[in-house]
């Protein structure tokens, strides 16, 4: 682009009427919010599956935990039982 960063400032007309000068064309501070903006999305989905998935891991645990309890409690009774 011709004119980028050097303080050029002619104006251009576009298809739609709008009137444009060249720094119009090197603003770039859209793309920069877009691009912030998808990086910080990003940032909060992976939150979100590490916070699940640490989640299902605790869940899990729990779950081999109340089944080594009852497995334990079976065999007490197992052994009651036979005395």
């Amino acid at each position: 682009m011709v004119g980028c960063g050097k303080g050029v400032d002619r104006a251009i007309y576009s298809r739609s009427g709008g009137v444009m000068t060249e720094r119009d064309w090197c603003d770039d501070s859209d793309y920069d919010r877009a691009a912030e903006q998808t990086e910080r999305m990003a940032r909060m989905g992976w939150t979100a599956i590490l916070g699940v998935t640490g989640l299902m891991g605790v869940a899990a645990i729990a779950a081999i935990v109340l089944c080594l309890a009852a497995a334990a409690g079976m065999f007490y009774v197992v052994m009651v039982i036979t005395r």
